[in-house]
């Protein structure tokens, strides 16, 4: 059988979450240098395997506003590596979760100016190489967009008659709400060869194959922000396309972190699971007293369900929507 050439490589990743301090669970001195560190690591896998681009789906950024330090040392991040940096918008890139803003609300436009390739809208980029009679088209799909919501469910019109790959920032999880923006799981996504998800930062569905033929890849974040990752490896995609033939390699490589424990407050994490899931116990149990039910026995449900969930740091916004949750149980 004869050998497969495959002119196009690209490293896929996600969820950067630039920021200049350290996320309230860590502990590290320089989380920004830690995650730049990370992006030269894939920078330079890139180069040394001949990659056209750097592919990261959606939230580059933690928020649409970033001090200048984050801007100067990601820009010199990009004059580092002559590789292109191709992403989407995610939630945490643009102001109130509308992706469409980031050119006036978001110093993600200040990047883009700089040299980082920003797609959204289904919108498009073509790569080509001398080796292939036919590119490689990268598209992006922002959060929550209309665009993404059709791609998502089996609703969009493939534009491209050539191996498309699809920077998506959503959950392939079920459909939920949160915070009024809808988010519907990608079980019936079709149209690109290969989708590349962003915003789940675990890695659930590594390796997703769709009765449309399209694979999904969600390999989870670059940056390690919660107490469900503080032993979570961290994983880019390599991949090796033939255009002309459409098929693709991929291959799971992992970045070198240090031992979460040294990074993460693990004594801080504990309290406030404990805190937090004490106040929803208890603004659930006062809540179904009032209506005569037994606070003692609601307790001991709501608490099994939880259970269930502390793994997880509870922000005042998760308890209100988890207590509405359990109140409706």
């Amino acid at each position: 059988m004869p050998k497969i050439n495959y002119p196009f490589k690209f490293v896929c990743t996600s969820d950067s979450q630039l920021q200049l301090s350290a996320p309230a669970m860590r502990r590290d001195a320089s989380f920004l240098d830690s995650i730049i560190a990370k992006f030269d690591y894939l920078f330079a896998h890139a180069e040394r395997i001949g990659a056209q681009a750097v592919l990261h789906a959606g939230d580059l950024l933690n928020n649409p506003k970033v001090d200048p330090e984050v801007l100067t040392e990601t820009m010199d991040l990009i004059d580092r590596w002559n590789i292109p940096l191709i992403c989407t918008v995610g939630n945490h890139d643009c102001k109130h979760n509308m992706v469409g803003t980031y050119k006036k609300k978001s110093h993600l436009s200040v990047l883009e100016k700089h040299g980082v390739n920003v797609l959204i809208s289904g919108n498009s980029l073509e790569i080509h190489s001398t080796e292939s009679k036919n590119p490689v088209v990268i598209t992006g799909y922002g959060f929550n967009e209309p665009e993404t919501m059709d791609l998502l469910d089996g609703m969009a019109i493939r534009k491209h008659d050539c191996f498309e790959i699809a920077l998506v920032h959503a959950t392939i999880f079920g459909t939920k709400e949160i915070g009024g923006s809808k988010w519907i799981g990608a079980k019936n996504l079709k149209g690109p060869d290969v989708a590349y998800f962003g915003d789940v930062h675990d890695d659930p569905w590594a390796d997703f194959h769709h009765k449309s033929g399209t694979r999904s890849f969600n390999l989870g974040a670059l940056a390690r922000i919660t107490k469900t990752e503080v032993n979570r490896k961290i994983k880019f995609l390599e991949l090796h396309v033939n255009a002309d033939d459409r098929v693709f390699q991929f291959y799971e490589r992992d970045v070198p972190v240090a031992p979460g424990e040294q990074v993460f407050d693990i004594e801080k994490i504990e309290k406030i699971v404990v805190e937090n899931a004490e106040q929803a116990l208890a603004a659930v149990a006062r809540a179904k007293a009032s209506k005569g039910q037994d606070p003692v026995e609601l307790a001991r449900h709501v608490g099994a369900t939880l259970n269930e969930h502390n793994q997880r740091i509870y922000t005042p916004e998760q308890v209100t929507l988890l207590l509405k949750t359990l109140e409706v149980a």
